[in-house]
């Protein structure tokens, strides 16, 4: 597999993790948020919280396998350099 495959999954995964950051720091508004608010506001709170947290749920899985393609493709790019070399 060429380096340059190997850069766009590194691309992709750095994307993931920057969104990851996002959505998490959103999380710890809306915990805080929830903490200080009751009844109906409340529930519309959870409700965002569930939905940051599918999120969160989605983006992991994103990363897990930008991480997984990174990993295979830098084993393709040094077998290939070692059949070259």
């Amino acid at each position: 597999m060429p380096t340059h495959i190997c850069l766009q999954f590194f691309s992709e995964w750095e994307k993931a993790q920057a969104a990851y950051g996002e959505v998490e720091e959103e999380v710890h508004q809306l915990h805080k948020q929830i903490m200080d608010i009751g009844g109906n506001k409340l529930k519309a709170a959870e409700s965002k919280l569930h939905m940051v947290n599918n999120q969160i749920d989605t983006i992991t899985g994103h990363v897990t396998k930008a991480n997984v393609a990174a990993k295979t493709a830098r084993r393709s790019v040094m077998s290939e350099m070692g059949r070259t070399w």
